[in-house]
């Protein structure tokens, strides 16, 4: 049961310039990934140990994670996923960020 990590840059729409960034956490199991954010804010400091903490206390609590089918794990839907936790969780700066402001 390893738990991989992947940050992204979030991106200015307007600039293209870097807004913040956010660590994604994947637990594969079998035929189930799971899936957990932490997201570091224009106004923070970026700490990669520190993110990657986060997201795997979260990963590893269930009604913090996303749950998804290993065939459907891409960059893509990882992506997608990340958008709509900022949006559940109501991330301000994350308000007018699409997948294409990932990178």
């Amino acid at each position: 049961m390893d738990i991989r990590f992947r940050t992204f840059n979030v991106l200015n729409p307007e600039t293209e310039t870097k807004r913040g960034r956010v660590t994604a956490a994947i637990r594969e199991d079998k035929d189930k990934a799971y899936i957990s954010f932490s997201y570091c804010s224009p106004k923070d400091k970026y700490c990669k140990k520190y993110g990657q903490l986060i997201a795997f206390s979260r990963v590893n609590m269930k009604k913090e994670r996303s749950e998804i089918g290993v065939e459907n794990l891409s960059i893509t839907r990882i992506k997608g996923l990340l958008v709509e936790d900022a949006f559940i969780r109501g991330v301000p700066w994350m308000a007018d960020i699409e997948e294409k402001h990932l990178r």
